[in-house]
């Protein structure tokens, strides 16, 4: 028993010293941290609170309104948490840097919230110290959400301190479903006007209701506005301060309101237009949009083309970019909106729309102001063209070339004095879709007859091969002949990016050294 006893009176004992030591080390640890900072920080000994504040704000990666339409969720919450928690990182240093951090209220002003995260309960804490450390700028806030989150009491609070800020809200994305929408309300005791130049919504689920927005205190104005499959009806927004606007899956009736209630906007992009007419019937009359200068149109649904295109005049138009945007008669509405618009566009871009040679060039003849032409086919999904129309590139190479034409009630070969297609063109992509002669190319770049002067301004011409599923392009597989390779060669000299390419290859050097002619690798 004694033995006992006396072991553990020397285990107490040991634990006794072991303490003391502990408690001695600390005190030389304390004493040692104005050192470790002193170390870590040698910045403020040389530069003023205000420089290094500065330096701080620059170090931080910037995060703009997201305007990307799909992207990967988990990816995408990651990167922005990521970015977030860099101002967190400058606090971690030493007790100077995170003083000088926590009190820099621009490194605060934008925020992350997921809503669905399974530790938003410890999280609703640093909200409020991020929050206060804001100070009383304007804040960019981002919420996710998934279909399945549930309202729990971290919620609701996450949502309070959202609310709460409303004042403040300068850019503001939710990305929640439809059930959380109706929470984010602002402050009814906030009586002054929203500064809210920024509003993304997106609706995470497919649920029967719709995803609302709708604020007790004043009505935001935004001049840029994202939505995803979010209906127009169900925003409580002013809608003729929105300058730029981008939606996925709107209805196209949507649409014409839009171009009706937005007499500011310039940029219009609109994904997957569905040409489903719901709340609001479509136009008998011309829509004409004095502002509009850039449009989007990706992937609308069949009949979209030819019902938005026959009721709308778009008079600023400078740029079109149009993707999987062919149907019947889409071609000759599109000829037909560009006669009635009379813009000066300067850029179109089609994308995997297939029009036959006859549609593309009515298309072309009405816009002689045109600058950059790109029609590409990157992603067809069919092995055969359609069973009707004429899709050989001749007609539209000549037309480039400005191939004098004989009178068929004359022997006199007729040249016209001026280039009446696309006389501006300067930068064109091609993908043909039907095999031509290479000695239809030359011409194109070739002066005027007894004149030294070009056709047009062009700087840039870049055929691409179109394979897919085994069915081979436009380009001809056999390699140009020596004359043809020569004079498209000389038109490299000129200093004119010129690029014929065939799945991948460079077909005029590849015909280059088949001749054994020089290829300046230099232009390149």
């Amino acid at each position: 028993m004694r033995h006992i006893e006396s072991q553990v009176a020397e285990k107490i004992h040991q634990a006794s010293v072991a303490m003391q030591e502990a408690k001695a080390l600390m005190r030389e640890y304390k004493g040692l941290l104005p050192g470790i900072n002193h170390a870590h920080d040698p910045m403020f000994q040389r530069l003023p609170p205000e420089i290094i504040s500065y330096i701080f704000q620059s170090s931080v990666p910037d995060i703009e309104f997201d305007s990307v339409i799909e992207p990967l969720f988990v990816l995408d919450i990651r990167d922005a948490l990521r970015d977030a928690k860099t101002r967190l990182v400058l606090g971690s240093v030493c007790r100077q840097w995170r003083l000088l951090a926590w009190s820099t209220p621009q490194l605060w002003t934008f925020f992350v919230v997921n809503l669905a995260s399974p530790h938003l309960k410890d999280h609703v804490g640093l909200l409020r110290d991020w929050l206060g450390r804001s100070g009383k700028l304007p804040l960019s806030i981002r919420v996710y959400a998934e279909a399945t989150t549930v309202l729990t009491p971290a919620v609701f609070g996450a949502i309070t301190l959202i609310n709460q800020e409303c004042s403040r809200w300068q850019s503001l994305d939710l990305r929640i479903p439809s059930a959380l929408s109706s929470l984010f309300v602002g402050d009814a005791q906030y009586k002054g006007p929203s500064i809210l130049q920024s509003l993304r919504l997106q609706d995470q689920d497919d649920s029967v209701t719709s995803l609302k927005f709708s604020l007790l205190s004043a009505m935001p104005a935004p001049s840029e506005l994202f939505l995803v499959t979010v209906g127009f009806k169900n925003l409580n927004i002013r809608w003729d301060n929105v300058t730029c606007f981008e939606a996925e899956i709107p209805y196209i009736s949507d649409v014409f309101q839009l171009f009706r209630n937005a007499p500011r906007l310039q940029v219009c992009k609109l994904h997957s237009i569905s040409e489903v007419v719901v709340d609001f019937p479509l136009p008998r009359r011309i829509v004409v949009h004095q502002q509009i200068n850039d449009l989007t149109l990706h992937y609308p649904a069949v009949g979209v083309m030819h019902d938005l295109f026959s009721r709308i005049n778009l008079p600023s138009l400078k740029q079109l970019h149009i993707k999987s945007g062919d149907e019947e008669l889409a071609g000759e509405a599109l000829a037909s909106f560009l006669k009635r618009s009379s813009c000066g566009l300067e850029t179109l871009i089609l994308a995997n729309t297939i029009y036959d040679t006859d549609e593309l060039v009515g298309i072309l003849n009405e816009v002689p102001s045109l600058v950059k032409l790109d029609v590409l086919f990157d992603d067809f999904f069919g092995d055969e063209l359609p069973a009707t129309g004429d899709f050989s590139p001749d007609v539209f190479f000549r037309l480039l070339a400005q191939i004098p034409t004989l009178d068929p009630s004359s022997t006199q070969e007729i040249e016209e004095p001026r280039v009446t297609f696309l006389p501006n063109l300067q930068y064109l992509s091609f993908g043909p879709l039907e095999h031509f002669s290479w000695d239809l190319l030359p011409p194109i770049f070739e002066p005027f007859p007894q004149s030294s002067r070009p056709k047009r301004p062009l700087e840039s011409f870049y055929l691409y091969h179109y394979d897919h599923q085994g069915r081979s392009g436009g380009l001809p597989r056999l390699l140009m002949d020596k004359e043809t390779t020569v004079a498209l060669l000389a038109v490299e000299e000129t200093q004119l990016d010129l690029g014929i390419y065939y799945d991948g290859s460079d077909y005029l050097r590849k015909s280059a050294d088949h001749h054994g002619l020089p290829y300046n690798w230099d232009m390149e």
